[in-house]
């Protein structure tokens, strides 16, 4: 078994969810395979290979460069954590007026 990796170590090798990876295989793009005795699934190179190429299709297909990613993971950072702190805020001065009231 030691090429083959468990689906844990391939979707965090990939940074993809298991959800997704079961996905593509649902789909009949990889295959995995199990090994007596051994309850998970397990993936060979192929597969692995497989998915690299799935993962840098789909980079292309919606057009963006790679260089690109960690500018647009930098704003989506931003956009999230400004309205976290609001709703945060928010949440603070209901709890604050329900002590009040209550």
């Amino acid at each position: 078994m030691s090429n083959l990796k468990t689906i844990t170590e391939v979707t965090r090798s990939f940074g993809i969810s298991t959800r997704m990876l079961r996905y593509y295989e649902q789909l009949g793009l990889i295959q995995s395979q199990r090994v007596q005795g051994y309850s998970y699934r397990v993936y060979d190179a192929e597969a692995c290979t497989r998915i690299n190429q799935i993962l840098i299709q789909n980079i292309h297909a919606i057009n963006i460069e790679i260089d690109s990613l960690s500018t647009i993971r930098s704003i989506l950072n931003k956009f999230v954590g400004k309205y976290y702190r609001f709703f945060r805020n928010s949440l603070g001065v209901i709890l604050y007026f329900s002590r009040i009231i209550l």
